[in-house]
């Protein structure tokens, strides 16, 4: 009775904890990232749990993504809130906090040490990591996959202990759920075969040699002398879930390819998505012990990534991974930690490339999880002696109490778009994403002062507004306004106008005299970038057809300008940047793409 009485009190303390630690997000409104799409433009979800809404959310392929779980989550939430923010990020944040109760339960029956549980789930709640699925309303989608990914764990021990037909079919019923609310549970059935190794030493092969007596002693009363299974018995027990695993695939493949996400091996090459992926684990791993400058888009590099990172990545992953091999024998808890973290990651890791990103914090949600196994249980074992153990309390401690300010900070970050983007600007000046997303809260005001009297200086007006549009888009905002047509500043026409815009304009500038391949690969990159970009902010992606047509125009206007660059250098004719830009502009306005973009 004491014990349940102290496990009751561990779920209070990590409850505060949590609610403590991401207090500021219930002050936040809705961003202009995904936010539109998923809420503030939607009138399905607005619409609350109608049968017409309910019909929607299991048909619809919108966003790329096929979670009928997350819309009907959003619209019983708009069902009673409205449009109130504060009640979405209100649900948000009620599921996280269940799902770090869960975890610390669900660990605890599985391996019968309540203190390096207590340490997983509280790093899991409070994790810096964590901030952009809690805090963004339209990562819904994550936090309600993770609780029916706890609950599968809970049900799956329960299972161990007592086999029947009823409780292996909780064990699938709560992974159906999970991967109908976003499909990162995939590799789910994969993380219970490791489960089988350690703690639960059902495995054949395994056996794993326990860490002390004690531990041996807990680790029994976990898993309750479970009888043991071979490999291949193991495996054919989670046949039924990597059924559904795989046809939560093929629906996620179907999804993407309609909405446009899916990027092509043509745009992205496997090279790059493979050195992208190596350097994502480790920059993950880097951003949980040192966790600064986190924002919510990380460009991907394409083909740009130096070629030193995968290779050094590649080699402390497999340092990394023979160190664990080496020592899981007597610390069995590395492997399975480690192999979770690796493993849980494989859907996001960028070798299936959606969406423009090269990495994002969301993704760690799960898959750190093993990561922080690894650290609860390795502290454990290192301070077996008693002497040791103030030494681990103070340490646990600090973890827990820098997590929680760094948490809170980064959290108030997300109050409203202007602030969002303001910050990952002040991280990364040249996130093309940011600066595009930076400037829609604007879009009114900005509007209306170019409509009402900014004739003298319009571009410096625009840069007043947009604060950090580029020299090139505010000459072709001048010329859009001096053809008096001010509906095609903002999407979906003029982001992609003003990419190939600036690019042309680049083209007479380049360093290389002349040299068309350099802004040729450049405006490749952002024609790429506009495919990606063009759901979020609200515009129409541009297909393989319109790749033709505005390569050919951009060659068409390109290469005289690369010539007259070259002109320039061989006769050293001084020209002004600023007055060839805006006349160079005006002229190259008329190759833009009239309307193979909308």
């Amino acid at each position: 009775m004491a014990r349940s009485r102290l496990d009751i009190w561990i779920s209070i303390f990590l409850f505060v904890l949590t609610v403590a630690a991401f207090a500021p997000v219930l002050d936040n409104d809705f961003v202009n990232y995904d936010d539109p799409s998923y809420v503030t433009n939607n009138p399905h979800v607005q619409a609350g749990l109608t049968g017409a809404s309910l019909r929607w959310a299991w048909k619809t392929t919108a966003t790329g993504n096929w979670h009928p779980l997350t819309w009907m989550s959003l619209q019983l939430d708009a069902q009673f809130y409205g449009l109130n923010p504060t009640g979405f990020h209100l649900t948000n944040l009620l599921l996280h906090t269940v799902n770090t109760v869960l975890l610390f339960w669900a660990l605890l029956q599985l391996t019968g040490n309540r203190w390096p549980s207590v340490l997983v789930a509280a790093l899991f709640a409070v994790h810096p990591l964590r901030v952009e699925a809690v805090a963004w309303i339209s990562e819904r989608k994550e936090l309600l996959s993770a609780l029916f990914g706890m609950l599968t764990l809970l049900a799956y021990t329960h299972y161990v202990r007592q086999p029947s037909r009823g409780s292996y079919l909780l064990v699938a019923g709560a992974l159906a759920l999970g991967l109908l609310a976003k499909p990162m549970l995939v590799t789910m059935p994969l993380v219970l075969l490791l489960l089988d190794y350690w703690p639960l030493g059902r495995l054949s092969l395994a056996r794993p040699a326990a860490l002390s007596a004690k531990t041996s002693k807990k680790n029994s009363a976990a898993a309750g002398s479970l009888p043991a299974i071979t490999f291949r018995n193991a495996l054919l027990e989670k046949a039924p879930l990597l059924a559904l695993a795989a046809g939560s695939c093929v629906m996620t493949v179907i999804a993407q390819k309609k909405g446009g996400a899916l990027g092509s091996f043509s745009s992205l090459p496997l090279w790059p998505r493979c050195a992208n992926a190596l350097d994502s684990y480790m920059r993950y791993l880097g951003a949980t012990f040192w966790p600064t400058g986190l924002i919510p888009f990380y460009p991907h590099p394409f083909e740009d990534i130096p070629w030193w990172q995968p290779i050094v990545a590649t080699l402390l992953l497999a340092g990394i991974t023979l160190l664990v091999l080496h020592y899981g024998r007597h610390l069995p808890f590395l492997p399975t930690g480690w192999f979770w973290y690796l493993g849980m990651l494989v859907p996001v890791i960028g070798l299936v490339q959606v969406g423009g990103q090269a990495r994002a914090d969301r993704y760690t949600y799960l898959p750190l999880i093993g990561i922080f196994i690894m650290l609860a249980w390795g502290l454990a074992a290192a301070v077996s002696e008693r002497r040791f153990r103030i030494i681990a309390e103070c340490l646990a401690s600090g973890m827990i109490g820098a997590c929680l300010i760094c948490t809170f900070m980064q959290a108030r970050h997300w109050h409203d778009s202007i602030t969002l983007w303001t910050y990952t600007l002040r991280v990364n000046p040249q996130n093309g994403v940011a600066k595009i997303t930076w400037e829609q809260p604007s879009k009114t005001r900005a509007t209306w002062q170019v409509q009402n009297g900014f004739t003298r200086k319009p571009c410096a007006s625009i840069r007043q507004v947009g604060g950090r549009t580029s020299i090139w888009e505010g000459c072709w905002m001048k010329a859009a306004r001096a053809n008096k047509r001010p509906s095609i500043f903002w999407p979906p026409c003029s982001w992609p106008r003003t990419a190939c815009c600036r690019t042309r304009a680049m083209a007479c500038f380049s360093k290389d005299r002349g040299n068309f391949n350099k802004p040729f690969k450049s405006f490749k990159k952002q024609f790429i970038s506009i495919r990606i970009l063009a759901r979020p902010i609200g515009a129409s992606a541009p297909s393989s057809a319109d790749w033709a047509t505005s390569s050919r125009r951009f060659t068409t206007a390109a290469k005289p300008c690369a010539l007259i660059r070259g002109m320039f250098s061989l006769t050293s004719i001084s020209v002004s940047p600023w007055k060839a830009a805006v006349g160079l502009t005006k002229r190259l306005t008329t190759f833009a793409p009239r309307c193979v973009w909308t």
